[in-house]
């Protein structure tokens, strides 16, 4: 019941202890098993050995990762940078035993020796059992101790965490004999540990004789949720005829288990399979059902009584600069559980004064309920706010990578979202007060298990399926409710493949996709643009494009200079498909040796990955976030109005000497 969690990075050996709900487990009151304060003890691997014992294999290594390179060191092997703290030739192996264990004595297992390899089944220490069932099925196609198997398999006892072990060992050495058949799966089904009933449908072939079998002993209503799921798995597998489907759909309509963290799942792969054969069939019964029912009175709009709060704080002027977040916006407003929220914080400066460029607004984000807390830190934003202007702060940072501020929570309940602004109080504020904001956030239940297995299969099948058949989906689907529509667009725009480039929608379908736009949602919208029913949104005015690529394994940009009018708005997109971390600097002219050398020192700065090392110089004109690798960003900024020759960068220590570009202001 402990797994046991090695992270090398901080010298530590966690054991979780594992609790089960439902067809999940969860972690609760665990603690490290072993601590080092030795930087060299770096565990890697842990687990239970034949005595007893946890065995741990420690790397003993003072560098185990690979990358930020720091400088005047050379990368070698795998990316990794050659350094002398890695040592290969030298490991521990500790052994960690209770005081109180019973004296051990190791088995000497023989696979001649049946009658002792039947004995070893039943050890109480895995090791053995694992052994003794190897060596069994090593023997051969003898089939001499397959009653002595099937007498084990029959045993009713259960251990002291519920499990009878020995019957599962043994129902594994007989599918390793070949020996399974109807009688053992009789046997295995109808046995009173659940444990056991699991495995003997993990042992069964996918045919339709073992979906008969399964619904005979009826096992889609088991009272263990892991029998359930694994009968779900096999029906996903397996050949269905029209009694095995009404027997499904039943039993998903009957479904309580909607909290459930992989029953939905599960019934999913079952929509899914055969190319989504019953998938379309339930949203048949959705649409059937959509047209008894009677439309749904709207409930009345809900006020966001933290925004008003915020919206009254910012009516206050004070002197020189003051910022206070006048609303946290999620989306989707209404969640529900397994679903990723967006976070956009809008940051308001109601001072006299403007706040400079260059200065971060740094924003420290805590999500935190139902067990779960995850902490996000955002200091991206830097463009500087005027006296009276809003701006909206949407990206978060992790080391030297960049995304948007995003939570998922996949259990169901009421979780607070805490933004405190420039904790380390960086900025000067006349009030230092206002600088904090929570939003509380519920995840909903899904509706009923018909509703949310057929999204998550719908999500499932757009990850595969041509346009034509979502199309489809979307046009059938206008017949449901508006939780229907959304849930059928929902899951399509998640789990549509954004890479494909080469999409062709057929005249007549653009036609009814670009009706359905005329309510404007971020969801079809995204989905459009990436069909092509729609252009993409351009800055207004003149704008020059420029697309510039890292060259890979070569550092180096493959465009090397261009030129841009004065003040001429530019959208710059920077892609980087190398193995390493790039970004694109721009700077004021003559100064590229300047930023470079004053790069290069952040490596020293703990910070400097949060700064995404880009030094805080009024040389710096404009920058990108570290890119991650195969990702991309768009930089939109108005050229200098003064002519000259700008240099870009890439500031990653050490990279700027040869990533480096010319970008020419001329009239």
């Amino acid at each position: 019941k402990i797994a046991f969690v090695a992270e090398p990075t901080g010298h530590v050996l966690h054991q979780n202890n594992l609790i089960k709900k439902g067809t999940d487990y969860f972690d609760k009151e665990s603690f490290n098993l072993m601590a080092g304060a030795d930087e060299w003890f770096s565990p890697v691997f842990a687990e239970t050995g034949p005595d007893g014992a946890v065995w741990v294999a420690d790397w003993y290594s003072y560098i185990i990762q690979h990358n930020p390179v720091p400088r005047d060191f050379k990368n070698g092997a795998g990316n990794a940078y050659d350094t002398d703290l890695r040592d290969f030739t030298h490991g521990r192996i500790y052994r960690v035993s209770a005081k109180e264990a019973p004296a051990y004595k190791p088995l000497s297992l023989s696979k001649n020796n049946s009658a002792e390899l039947l004995a070893a089944l039943k050890n109480d220490n895995m090791f053995w059992r694992m052994q003794a069932q190897r060596l069994m099925v090593e023997r051969g196609q003898k089939k001499d101790i397959v009653p002595a198997l099937i007498e084990i398999l029959k045993g009713q006892s259960v251990d002291e965490i519920g499990i009878n072990a020995p019957a599962i060992h043994a129902l594994w050495t007989l599918k390793g004999l070949n020996a399974i058949d109807q009688n053992v799966i009789e046997i295995a089904l109808k046995h009173s540990s659940s444990d056991v009933r699991k495995n003997g449908l993990k042992v069964m072939d996918f045919s339709a004789k073992s979906v008969e079998t399964a619904l005979k002993h009826d096992l889609l209503n088991d009272k263990e949720p892991l029998v359930v799921l694994n009968t779900l798995l096999l029906l996903s597998k397996s050949p269905l005829n029209a009694a095995t489907e009404k027997a499904f759909f039943e039993r998903m309509a009957k479904s309580t288990e909607v909290k459930d963290r992989w029953l939905p799942d599960a019934f999913a792969t079952v929509l899914s399979a055969n190319g989504g054969k019953l998938m379309k069939k339930q949203l048949g019964n959705q649409l059937k059902a959509a047209k008894m029912a009677k439309p749904a009175t709207a409930a009345p709009m809900a006020h966001d009584h933290s925004k008003m709060m915020q919206e009254a704080k910012a009516e206050s002027k004070v002197e020189g600069v003051d910022l206070v977040i006048s609303e946290i916006k999620i989306d989707p407003t209404t969640p529900s559980a397994r679903e990723r929220i967006t976070v956009v914080v809008d940051v308001k400066n109601q001072g006299t004064q403007d706040l400079p460029a260059d200065k971060f607004v740094q924003l420290d984000l805590t999500f935190e309920g139902m067990g779960i807390k995850v902490d996000q830190l955002s200091r991206n934003y830097k463009e500087g706010i005027k006296a009276g202007e809003t701006v909206s702060i949407t990206k978060n940072i992790n080391g030297p990578w960049v995304g948007n501020i995003s939570f998922f929570a996949d259990i169901v309940g009421d979780y607070n979202l805490r933004v405190a602004m420039d904790k380390n109080n960086e900025i000067s504020e006349g009030n230092e007060k206002n600088n904090n904001s929570n939003k509380k956030i519920t995840f909903t239940a899904p509706a009923n298990m018909n509703s949310f297995a057929l999204e998550r299969s719908i999500r499932s099948y757009a990850s595969v399926a041509p346009v034509d058949s979502l199309v489809a989906l979307l046009k059938r689907s206008q017949s449901l409710d508006l939780q229907g529509k959304t849930s059928v667009l929902k899951a399509i725009s998640e789990g549509w493949n954004y890479r494909l480039k080469d999409v062709k929608v057929k005249p007549a379908d653009k036609v009814f996709l670009t009706n359905l736009n005329k309510t404007p949602d971020t969801r079809l919208t995204r989905l459009l643009t990436a069909w092509k029913v729609l252009e993409d949104t351009k800055p207004k005015g003149e704008v020059k494009i420029v697309r510039i690529k890292a060259i890979r394994e070569a550092m180096k940009y493959d465009v090397t200079e261009f030129t841009v009018k004065p003040g001429q708005t530019v959208e710059l997109t920077f892609e980087n498909p190398d193995a390493m971390q790039h970004n694109l600097v721009i700077v004021k002219p003559k100064t590229m040796e300047k930023v470079g050398i004053a790069a290069d020192k952040m490596m020293m700065d703990e910070k400097g990955a949060e700064k995404n090392y880009v030094p805080a110089l009024s040389e710096v004109l404009f920058s990108t976030p570290l890119i991650t690798p195969d990702q991309s960003f768009k930089l939109t900024f108005k050229a200098p109005e003064t002519v000259g020759n700008y240099p870009y960068v890439c500031t990653f220590p050490g990279h700027w000497r040869l990533m480096n570009g010319m970008m020419k202001v001329v009239k």
